[in-house]
């Protein structure tokens, strides 16, 4: 991977398009280039074009799910660095501890802005 990454730039993969322009607003008020990919296909190729400092990812979506991405991100070469926030409203205990040992953060939908922000302040920190 040739791209350098950016340590304010966030990519959304979440095929719900209200959800990823919400997340675009909050993060840049915040000063935060926003990417945003509708499906996990376009995500990942996203995520390779222009390497986020933060993948923020829905769980549930039409075709791979977050876990599959999480798995397709770091079986390529230099994609695993990015930190990765599961933003999702799916509620099984067991999808929440297969995406914690991935290495990613947890983040239940719905989420206020001020959660949003201070989620991906912590991860960026981390």
């Amino acid at each position: 991977m040739t791209n350098a990454r950016s340590p304010r730039t966030v990519l959304v993969i979440d095929d719900d398009p209200f959800l990823r322009a919400f997340v675009a607003a909050v993060l840049g008020n915040e000063g935060y280039t926003v990417h945003q990919a509708p499906n996990a296909v376009d995500g990942v190729a996203a995520a390779l074009t222009a390497p986020p400092a933060l993948i923020l990812l829905d769980y549930a979506m039409p075709g791979n799910d977050g876990l599959e991405v999480i798995s397709a991100l770091k079986a390529i070469h230099g994609a695993d660095d990015a930190a990765v926030i599961v933003f999702s409203a799916w509620q099984s205990e067991d999808v929440k501890l297969k995406v914690l040992k991935l290495g990613a953060t947890w983040l239940d939908k719905p989420a206020t802005a001020e959660q949003l922000v201070s989620a991906v302040r912590r991860r960026l920190a981390a």
